[in-house]
């Protein structure tokens, strides 16, 4: 039928107007091919499908957008902080420490975007974002306290810390995402 219509010599606009819909019935249609009309199907739809929400996308969403949001925020953090060095030892330390930076501080954003893509844009992004900022604010004021001149005496809690804020991040963000969803 495609290929009738192709090598037919009727206009494209003449070929719209009949498939038009005219008058107040959205139902009828007129065509000047003979086919027969065919009518949807409505199959039931499993509660996931209707547009509810679902944990399991928004955490995998949140999960997502926080490794994406800790691979951009720390190549741009790592790229940054050690554009401007001569010696090649301490250009990895601020790399290294520009990368930490900026992984968490991408995961602040990219946690949020991925649980709220995950919810099919369904929540609110602007409370999910609020909180995932409030998670990196603390993760900053409990470094701040540990960190002296770049040094500390605690390695293994500021480690932790730093790993474990985009996980709190992505948690954060499925749970303000899931609350806030119609």
């Amino acid at each position: 039928m495609l290929r009738a219509l192709a090598t037919a010599r009727v206009p494209l606009a003449c070929i719209l107007t009949c498939f038009a819909s005219r008058g107040a019935h959205a139902q009828q249609r007129v065509s000047i091919l003979p086919i027969p009309a065919v009518r949807p199907v409505l199959l039931p739809v499993a509660p996931d499908e209707a547009g509810r929400q679902s944990i399991a996308r928004i955490a995998g969403g949140a999960l997502l957008g926080t490794i994406a949001g800790v691979a951009v925020g720390g190549f741009v953090g790592g790229s940054l902080d050690s554009g401007s060095c001569e010696n090649p030892d301490t250009c990895l330390d601020r790399a290294l420490l520009g990368f930490f930076w900026g992984g968490t501080g991408g995961a602040a954003v990219g946690a949020p975007l991925g649980a709220h893509f995950g919810n099919r844009s369904q929540g609110r992004l602007g409370a999910s974002l609020l909180a995932s900022a409030a998670v990196f604010g603390a993760e900053i004021v409990a470094l701040r306290s540990l960190l002296h001149d770049g040094q500390t005496a605690h390695k293994s809690t500021v480690f932790a810390i730093m790993t474990l804020t985009p996980v709190l991040q992505a948690i954060t963000s499925t749970i303000v995402e899931a609350r806030t969803s119609p």
